[in-house]
Formats: structure tokens, C-alpha cells, sequence
């Protein structure tokens, strides 16, 4: 057997493992714990086969999976969904940046395009499963001893490949005709039902990591530039698009300015909107735009003649003109969000839409330390650093906790409380909501005592388990009781 067939099968074995450990640890697991424990695993598994002497691990894939490993401990650490997705995503990106291929490259160096590369072929090669394996690396005719032994392992093999169509398909058959579900019971003494869970589990856990390993391990590293340092546009062009976009960027600061300083009386009288309703109408428009000119800007800086060193210096001018004009509009947009919050209150998407502006912020200015520097190659690697750091920052900060405490604050005085939407957060506001939920007054403490109801009546324990929710047991435990006699009746 080669060395290529030899690591090509240890690779599916283990695929074939952690699919294993992948039901197992759904059926047994709490909510999140599984998928936690599961990302652990196969980041412990990844260091076996580095001790084992069957893959080679550059030294630069420790720091991108011991954040992996960061991200993971975090799935468990808050309840709220969003923050939940963040951490997936982040642990799933440093995972795939820990990919030997990928870190061998030099993470510090790496383009927009190269970190874009090995996410979607990382994605692709995991999706394409055991056949790149199965079809390239391993040389049938090395395994086994004579043409017998080849032919019996070969069918063995067909017939574990073909084992989920004939459990998908006998599944059905026995759903349309109930004799052909008597026979096979008879015969196999087995519940299809029961089974048919476990083998998807483990046959998409299989396939998937199967295709992630074998793109991690066994492909070439990404040694040559996803693409050309420049384009070799003139100034001319560039100049001329980046010039247009800083006059339309420029109109629209000169009207902010007398917005801002010009107070309720001038936005009604010019808008005949109130300072609220303003906010509210353009502060996800502009985060739109400050979103979208990141992009334009390195796509300019891309498609710039790099060999014009006077054009590099005009598009350096223009650009960090267009920089100065965006941190206008980014302060605009976050002026915006504090009117939009004071006469509406703080929701998820309005906190979690002001921490991405915050990001925006970080990564304009690391571009014009880096880019306009004409250090382009380090721009990346920071941006995805900033991105990863603040999800950090939304884990310690408690996203829910904070909407908590702003909108309680409301609840006493004249302005806009929705005590519904602040009993409908996670557990991990629900200490401070229970401990200010005394000093409300009467009629919106069973407003929000309603809310708690519905929202952890049918909580279950057992399968949504996460440190948060462990933290508040007692609150949950509360808030599951029916409402006091004094509150059924009372309007909202």
C-alpha cells in the first residue's frame, strides 16, 4: 500500500469516526454542547493525526485553531441566537484557516481574494465528500493481497456506499404499503424509523468532514497569488469614478452638518419629519453605503496602475478624501442610531447593525494605515482580525443583557417601552430584567411578567442547555410560574 493510499484511508477512517461522534453526541447532548463539543473533538482529532506522523501541521495553524477553539467554548457561553451564529461562523473561519494549505501560505500576507479562496473551496471540497478520495488517492489495486481479497473488499465497499439509498428507499416503501413495512420488520426485526436518523446524521457528518480533511491535508498549498497585484487601470478612470462618488459623498455631508447642528426645527421644517422618524429613515441607508464603499474603494486600489506612481498618489488623495467624508457619514449614521433608540428603544438588530458600523470604522482606518500606505498585502489579515475581535468584544459585552438594562430604563418614564420585546429576549437577560422588574410600575411589571410567561413556559431544560441558561436557572424557574392573579385581566 502506498503512502498516498495510507493516509487517504486513515483519513476517511476518521471521517467515518467523527460522523459516529457526531450522532452520538446529538442524541446525547444538550442544544449547542453537541456542536461545541463535536468542533473540540475534531480540532483534538486534528493534533492526533499531526502526533501520529499522518498529516504535517505548519506552525501557523496553532493560533487560528486555538481561536477555533475560543469560538467553540463560546457556542455555549450566551443564549441568544445571533451571537450564536457570530461564534459558529467565526469558529468555522478559523477552522479553515487553520487548514495546513491555508496557513502554510502566510495568514499575515494573504489578499481579500485568498482568504475568499479557501473559504469557498474549502466549502466545495467538503461538499464533494469521500469521491475526490476515493477516485484519486487511493490506488484500488495496492490494497488487499490477491484478486480474490480485491473483488470481495471492492463489493464490501459498494454495498456500505449503497447502505443510506437502501434505508431512505425501504423507508418509503414501507410508508406506501404497509405489507412491504410487515415483511421487513419480519425480516430484518429492525425499526426503519428509528435507524434512518442515525444513518443521515452520520452519513452527512462522514461525507462532509471526509471532503474538509482530504481539501486540509492533502491539497497543495496555496503557494501563488489568487490574483494579479493590479489590474493596470489608469488614473484617468479611477480618479474620475473615486471623484464622482467623494462630490456625492461631500452634497450629502454639507446637509448633514446643518442637520446636526440645526436641531429638530430644521429636519421637521425641511423633512417634515420629526428628529426620530429621521433617524429611523436613513440610518440603515447609510450603513448600506459605508458598507458598500469599503469594497469600492479596494476594488480601485485593485484595478489602479501600480507602475503610475503619480496616479498612485492622486488615487491616495482621493481616497483618504473619500475616508474623511465616510467618517462623517459613519458618525452621522451612529448620531442617528442614538436619536433612533431614544424614542424607540435598543432592539438586536439595531445593536447588532451599530456593532458592525463600529467594525466598519476599525477597518477604514486600518485601510488607510495599510493600503493607502501601499501595504496592501496586510490589509486582509487585519480586517478578518477586527471582524474576529468583536465578536469577542458582543460575547463579553452580553448583547441581550445590554438591550436589557436600556429599554428597563425607559419603562418608567414617558418614552416608548415594549414590554413584550424585553420579555421575549434570552436567558441572558433575564437577570437583569427579573432583579429591575420590582421597582417598574404595576402595570408594566405584568406586562413584562406576561412576556417572561410566554416566552419560558415551554422552555425545555434539558435540550437548550447553555452556560447562560444554566446562570439564570432560578430566574427561568420564575418566570415558568403563572402570572399573579393581580396582573390577568390588566392591559399590556
Amino acid at each position: 500500500m502506498s503512502a498516498t493510499t495510507r493516509q487517504a484511508v486513515i483519513l476517511l477512517a476518521v471521517a467515518l469516526g467523527l460522523g459516529g461522534a457526531a450522532d452520538l453526541l446529538t442524541h446525547t447532548l444538550p442544544g449547542r454542547v453537541d456542536l461545541a463539543s463535536w468542533i473540540v473533538l475534531a480540532l483534538v482529532t486534528g493534533v492526533a493525526l499531526m502526533k501520529a506522523g499522518v498529516v504535517q501541521v505548519p506552525r501557523a495553524s496553532f493560533v487560528p485553531a486555538a481561536l477555533a477553539l475560543l469560538f467553540a467554548v463560546a457556542l455555549v457561553g450566551r443564549d441568544a441566537e445571533p451571537l450564536l451564529a457570530l461564534n459558529l461562523l467565526a469558529a468555522l473561519t478559523c477552522v479553515v484557516l487553520a487548514a495546513p494549505r491555508v496557513a502554510v501560505a502566510g495568514l499575515q500576507s494573504a489578499g481579500i481574494t485568498d482568504y475568499l479562496r479557501a473559504g469557498i473551496l474549502s466549502a466545495a471540497n467538503s461538499l464533494a465528500g469521500v469521491l475526490p478520495a476515493g477516485a484519486v488517492d487511493i490506488e484500488w489495486s495496492t490494497i488487499g493481497g490477491g484478486r480474490r481479497t480485491r473483488s470481495l473488499a471492492a463489493a464490501g465497499a459498494g454495498l456500505l456506499a449503497v447502505v443510506p439509498i437502501l434505508i431512505l428507499f425501504g423507508s418509503l416503501f414501507s410508508q406506501a404499503d404497509p405489507l412491504f413495512e410487515r415483511t421487513i420488520r419480519a425480516i430484518l426485526y429492525v425499526d426503519l424509523d428509528a435507524i434512518a436518523p442515525h444513518v443521515v446524521t452520520i452519513g452527512m457528518a462522514t461525507w462532509l468532514t471526509a471532503g474538509f480533511l482530504r481539501w486540509a491535508f492533502v491539497g497543495r498549498p496555496y503557494t501563488a497569488p489568487a490574483a494579479p497585484a493590479s489590474a493596470g487601470v489608469g488614473i484617468a478612470a479611477i480618479g474620475a469614478a473615486i471623484g464622482a462618488v467623494a462630490l456625492l459623498f461631500l452634497l450629502f455631508v454639507v446637509l448633514q452638518v446643518r442637520y446636526l447642528f440645526g436641531g429638530d426645527s430644521l429636519v421637521q421644517g425641511q423633512t417634515a419629519l420629526s428628529y426620530a422618524e429621521y433617524a429611523r429613515r436613513g440610518f440603515f441607508e447609510l450603513t448600506w453605503v459605508a458598507g458598500l464603499s469599503l469594497p469600492l474603494l479596494l476594488l480601485a486600489d485593485w484595478l489602479l496602475d501600480a507602475k503610475d506612481q503619480r496616479g498612485v498618489r492622486a488615487f491616495r488623495v482621493l481616497a483618504a478624501a473619500m475616508l474623511v467624508l465616510l467618517g462623517v457619514i459613519v458618525a452621522s449614521a451612529l448620531f442617528r442610531m442614538r436619536l433612533y433608540v431614544a424614542a424607540y428603544g435598543l432592539t438586536e438588530l439595531r445593536l447588532y447593525v451599530t456593532a458592525f458600523i463600529f467594525w466598519l470604522a476599525v477597518v477604514f482606518v486600518w485601510f488607510a494605515a495599510t493600503v493607502l500606505r501601499g501595504q496592501r498585502a496586510r490589509f486582509a489579515a487585519g480586517g478578518v482580525g477586527a471582524g474576529l475581535a468583536s465578536i469577542v468584544m458582543l460575547n463579553l459585552l452580553s448583547p441581550d443583557a445590554v438591550i436589557a438594562r436600556s429599554n428597563l430604563a425607559r419603562a418608567s418614564g414617558p418614552a416608548r417601552f415594549d414590554a413584550a420585546y424585553v420579555g421575549g429576549l434570552s436567558a441572558d437577560a433575564l437577570p437583569a430584567v427579573v432583579a429591575t422588574l420590582p421597582t417598574l410600575p404595576a402595570s408594566q411589571q405584568c406586562a413584562v411578567s406576561r412576556a417572561l410567561h410566554e416566552r419560558w413556559k415551554g422552555a425545555r431544560a434539558g435540550r437548550d442547555w447553555n452556560l447562560s441558561r444554566a446562570a439564570a436557572a432560578e430566574e427561568i424557574a420564575w418566570a415558568r410560574l403563572p402570572v399573579r392573579e393581580s396582573c390577568r385581566g390588566t392591559g399590556s
